[in-house]
Order: structure tokens, then sequence, then C-alpha cells
């Protein structure tokens, strides 16, 4: 370190040392941190420039490894979020078509290992036209998550729901298949997509 200038002399102070190389750590050209080799004993040779040069040198290494990192990571980010966004619906949040089927197939192919039973059952919504027609389509996604909200909340963990598209809702049951179990699911979901929605000070 140059000991002239008022901040390495600082710094040696406080590292309690004699000689000290310090370089930064950047990314996208701002420093994110600093590196440092320290001469503690104060026996050896100052530090030369050849030194600060090697030293610099690594410590742009260390830059470009940390920088292609963050890369690799926000790279794997966007990738799960595409793979999310090819499977889930954008308005919903729920499964879409690809998803709910690929499941589907899924299941199938257990069920023709295990013979476990499995249940699907298909709905939409009655009137869902008149909204889009007489109120607009912002109005009608609206509704649409509102009911995809409570159908979830009526089915809770014994289906998965998606939305296949439009106003039409998919359920796939794998584990609770018996008939009283998923007529009372079904009662479920009935009644609490039949309550009234509240849109813009209306009740629909």
């Amino acid at each position: 370190a140059d000991t002239t200038e008022p901040t390495a002399a600082e710094l040696l102070r406080a590292l309690q040392a004699r000689d000290a190389i310090v370089a930064p750590i950047t990314e996208s050209g701002a420093t994110v941190g600093l590196v440092a080799v320290v001469n503690l004993l104060g026996e050896i040779v100052e530090f030369t420039d050849s030194d600060r040069t090697v030293f610099a040198t690594l410590a742009n290494h260390a830059s470009v490894a940390l920088e292609n990192g963050r890369l690799i990571d926000r790279l794997h980010d966007e990738a799960r979020r595409r793979r999310h966004e090819a499977m889930h619906d954008a308005l919903t949040g729920l499964s879409n078509r690809v998803l709910f089927a690929s499941r589907l197939r899924d299941h199938l192919r257990q069920t023709l290992e295990t013979s476990d039973p499995i249940a699907v059952a298909v709905m939409d919504l009655d009137g869902f036209k008149e909204i889009n027609d007489t109120l607009g389509h912002q109005a009608g996604d609206q509704v649409l998550c509102e009911v995809a909200r409570r159908i979830t909340y009526a089915v809770g963990d014994a289906a998965t729901v998606a939305r296949l598209g439009g106003d039409e809702f998919a359920l796939l049951f794998t584990r609770a298949t018996n008939r009283e179990t998923l007529e009372t699911v079904a009662r479920r979901v009935r009644d609490e997509v039949a309550k009234k929605v509240q849109l813009n000070g209306m009740h629909i």
C-alpha cells in the first residue's frame, strides 16, 4: 500500500500491518467487496509492483468468476420462471391445460400399474359470456380470478385445479376418489361458485 495516501495509512493501522495489497472485487463495474493480502510480520521485504500486478490480476479473475456465477444464477432463475409460465395460467396462477394433461397422463400410466382409481371433473361458468359482453373483459378476468380462488378453497388438497381456457376449469382427483367424497367436494365447489361476486360496487 502507498502509505502516503491517508486511506491506505488508515487501512494499515486498522489491519495492524506493515504493508498490504488491496484490490476491489467488482460486478458490472461496481465495487462489491475487497480482497487483501497483508504483511503482519514486518520481517519480509515489502510488496513490490510485480506483486501488486499479480494480485490485481487474481482479483480481476475473482470478479469475473463472481459475475459469471451471478449470471448463471439469473439464467437459472429465468429458466425456472419460464418453465412455471409454460405450465401455469397467467391470469389465475392455476395449472394450465398443458400441466393438467401432463399430470393426467402420468396418473393414467400409474393407474395401469396399480389399479388405483382417479377421477376428473370439468366445469364452466353459466352466464360468463354475458359478463364479458356487458361489463368488459377486465371485469371478466376479475370474475375468473375470484372463481379460481373459490374453487381452490372449496377443493383444498383433494384435487389439482386447472384452468383449461376461457371459463373452463378442471379438477383431477388422485387420492379422494370414492363417490361420497367426490359428491361432497362437487357440492362445495358449486356452493362457493354460486355466491355473488362483488365487482365495481355491483353483485353479479
